[in-house]
Formats: structure tokens, C-alpha cells, sequence
């Protein structure tokens, strides 16, 4: 299985799984006189999101990628996926033709567990078979996930673990990325990323927070709507942070020993809590390797 951790340029964003939770886990963005983020651009790249006359997200103009809502008014089908709740109103399942995936909760309302069906993943000795992946979410007293651990029915893809590292402000400060090659008995690490953040709102949370999450651990890839303020943990978990990350600084290993360093940071220039204007700046061991403006455009009803 591929490694899914994508840094995606960088704002960090959480969600609890359920659009209903009562958990305190902590929110994504507090609600701003109906501030909603119109425009992001990055680059040479633009997406315009579009509201419905309740507020709502219905579409991306840069992915064609239209959002559809239940009754009950949360997500019902984006990018080619159903959304499917329980009686509770918690996320049961997310289905398209590759993949379906289905969660568990504990009696608290948290996602304790998921599995992940993907439909002709790859060959095995020359046949070409499905994948499933069981997830297994662990969470400190506080209700944040501490450790996201994958096990494949393939053996040959072994063992996959991200550990959550949190900060005063309990947002994600270091994620660890090991791998097994032995059912978990010892793990290697692949990868350490080191965040540090701003101290104004993320953008990104309006969006989110528009379409119905209300807490910090989404168990959707909403990063074709914003991608570059968003974290991508194991298997399509989107992470929304508070505020803003200004370095991300990424330290990868080979058996033990140190192979890459790579950093980017952002510096943003603010109207009010949120930012309007940033640069990206990409280092690899050292060396600047590329820098890209960013912009963002709110509206207000």
C-alpha cells in the first residue's frame, strides 16, 4: 500500500469523525459574522468554491467537483463518493467504484476503526487482486488520535503506524511514520515531520466547518478543495488545525540513518485574524528548490 501522507503545503486541520459530536477534542474555526473563504489561489492555480443560499459549499470550480447534502444537512456525495450515516448521524461509510470504506465508533462517538476496501489494488503473482486495509485508531485522554496503525491482508505491504506528537495549544507539532515487517513485533522509522505554527485562524476551517464538521479529525481527502491548508494523515484522514503552519520541516530515514531533509514554510501577511497574502518557500537539505505566492479572498453574507 502507498504511503498516503501527502504534506500538502500547510494550514492543518482536525475533525472527530461525526458531524454531530459532542466530544471535546476542540473545533476547527469559531464562527466569524458568516465569513466564508470565496477564493484561494497558488500560484498560477485557482479554486473558486461555491455557496448555496444556506451556506453551504456545492462546488469547486477547479476540480468540477459538486457537493450534494442530505436532508439532515450533512455531506452526501463530493468527488464520485457516497456518504452513507447511521441512525446516530455519525459517517458510516464512504463508497465509489474503487474503494468502500466503512467506520466504527466507541461509545464516546469517537472513530475507533476503519476499514478500507480498495477494489483491484494490484497484481499478485500475476493476478490482480483487491486490498483491504483494517485501521486502528488510538486516542489520548483528551480525545486526540495518537496513533493511526494500518494492517494490509497483503503481507507483503507489512505493517503501516503514524504517531501524533501535540503541542500546548494541543495541535500536531510532530507526526513519526514507521513501518513492520513483522506483524508489529519492531517498527522502523520512515519519516519525522516537525510543525510550527502561527498564532491567527486557518482559512480552511471556514470551509469545513461550512460543510458540517464541526471538530479537528475528518475521515474524508477534502485536499482538492484547499490543498494547500490541509494535511493528509494515513488512509484519507484530513487533519485541521487551528492555526496556521509556518514551517513543516521533514526528516526522512533509511534503516535507521538519515536520507533527505526537506522544510517548507510560509510567510503570510493578515487583514484581521486570517491571512490574505503568502509565500511558500520549499528547502531540500539546505537548498532553496522553489518558492509559490499564495492568496486568499473571503466574502461575507
Amino acid at each position: 500500500m502507498k504511503q498516503t501522507l501527502c504534506i500538502l503545503s500547510l494550514i492543518l486541520l482536525i475533525f472527530t469523525f461525526s458531524c454531530s459530536s459532542d466530544d471535546d477534542a476542540g473545533t476547527i474555526a469559531p464562527e466569524v459574522s458568516q465569513l466564508k473563504l470565496k477564493r484561494f489561489v497558488s500560484g498560477t492555480t485557482t479554486r473558486q468554491i461555491d455557496y448555496s443560499d444556506q451556506g453551504k459549499p456545492t462546488a469547486v470550480n477547479f476540480t468540477n467537483a459538486d457537493i450534494t447534502y442530505n436532508t439532515e444537512g450533512s455531506i452526501a456525495s463530493f468527488l464520485g463518493d457516497e456518504f452513507i450515516y447511521n441512525t446516530l448521524d455519525q459517517l458510516d461509510s464512504i463508497n465509489n467504484s474503487g474503494t468502500k470504506r466503512k467506520f466504527s465508533y466507541n461509545s464516546q462517538g469517537l472513530m475507533i476503526a476503519q476499514t478500507f476496501l480498495i477494489i483491484d489494488a494490484g497484481f499478485l503473482n500475476g493476478i490482480l487482486v483487491d486490498e483491504t486495509l483494517s485501521i486502528i485508531y488510538t486516542y489520548n485522554v483528551q480525545n486526540q488520535i495518537i496513533e493511526i496503525t494500518s494492517f494490509s491482508n497483503q503481507s507483503q505491504n507489512g505493517v503501516r503506524k503514524q504517531e501524533l506528537i501535540y503541542n500546548s495549544s494541543n495541535q500536531i507539532e510532530q507526526i513519526i511514520e514507521k513501518s513492520s515487517s513483522d506483524s508489529g513485533a519492531t517498527f522502523l522509522t520512515l519519516r519525522v515531520t516537525d510543525y510550527l505554527y502561527d498564532s491567527k485562524a486557518n482559512p480552511a476551517g471556514l470551509v469545513y466547518n461550512a460543510t458540517g464538521f464541526e471538530s479537528q479529525f475528518i475521515p474524508v481527502n477534502f485536499n482538492r478543495i484547499e490543498p494547500h491548508t490541509s494535511l493528509i494523515l494515513r488512509e484519507s484522514i484530513t487533519y485541521v488545525s487551528s492555526n496556521n503552519v509556518r514551517s513543516a520541516t521533514i526528516t526522512d530515514y533509511s534503516s535507521g540513518v538519515v536520507i533527505n531533509t526537506s522544510n517548507e514554510s510560509i510567510t503570510y501577511q493578515y487583514d484581521g485574524d486570517y491571512p490574505i497574502t503568502g509565500e511558500i518557500t520549499k528547502r531540500e537539505n539546505g537548498q532553496v528548490v522553489s518558492t509559490l505566492p499564495l492568496l486568499w479572498e473571503y466574502v461575507t453574507d
